[in-house]
């Protein structure tokens, strides 16, 4: 946001203009529009993959085409659905995000590149490691047991997290060396309830299931994908600029 100078010599904010807002709400609009289409397409391919098909929705009351549409959220998604929605989604997010920016150079795409680690870091690492647990606890007598399905959320959320964040802080040092360090805290367990969703679809939790939870990912990895397309750059120039 540009600042301007007031007699006392204080920086406030100069409030955006009309034209400006607008451009903004329209930017961010499509943004939202080119992730859910990212969203849309890995559903599919993933619906196609599990052979389910929501049938023929001619003649149908619109209360019909939405009950079907919905029933086929319903997924038993495993972690290589779980890669694919998440990379849809963000995919999308990045490859909007550098399209609307005038300015093409490395330097110039730096926030975006590195919102993007950060997003993939901390579903990617929590959603690994839990799926791994699962597969080794899977050879073993806990496997099918209650501790069976506790043990990988442990491990993929209270390990996973921090790896995440400490991993995504490695690599955007790379990208920046002004880049700064995130550091894991309490508050981010709670800010990154999405992966915590996540973890638990995968470990199949009882409770995941009665809640329906899977049906919210598409929206959750939506979210991880507008954050990207919309991240602004530093000193708060927006993406238009």
């Amino acid at each position: 946001m540009s600042m301007r100078i007031q007699s006392f010599g204080h920086f406030v904010p100069k409030k955006e203009t009309a034209p400006k807002h607008k451009e903004r709400k329209e930017f961010e609009a499509i943004g939202a529009l080119a992730v859910g289409a990212g969203v849309a397409l890995s559903l599919a391919l993933i619906q196609k993959n599990k052979g389910i098909k929501i049938g023929d929705l001619k003649g149908k009351k619109i209360t019909e085409k939405i009950a079907k549409v919905w029933k086929s959220f319903d997924i038993d998604y495993d972690v290589k659905d779980l890669f694919t929605m998440a990379t849809g989604a963000i995919g999308a997010g990045l490859i909007y995000g550098f399209a609307k920016n005038k300015d093409k150079t490395f330097e110039g795409n730096k926030e975006k590149l590195k919102e993007t680690v950060h997003a993939y870091a901390t579903f990617g690492v929590p959603t690994a490691l839990t799926a791994a647990t699962i597969g080794i606890l899977g050879k073993t007598k806990i496997g099918n047991k209650p501790l069976g399905q506790i043990i990988p959320i442990v491990v993929g959320v209270g390990a996973g997290m921090p790896i995440a964040h400490e991993s995504s802080n490695w690599i955007n040092e790379k990208i920046d060396k002004n880049s700064e360090h995130r550091e894991m805290k309490l508050k981010d367990y709670f800010i990154h309830i999405d992966d915590i969703i996540a973890v638990l679809i995968l470990a199949k939790v009882p409770f995941a299931r009665k809640i329906q939870a899977g049906r919210l990912l598409p929206i959750i990895y939506g979210m991880l994908g507008y954050e990207v397309a919309t991240k602004k750059e530093r000193k708060a120039l927006d993406l238009l600029k």
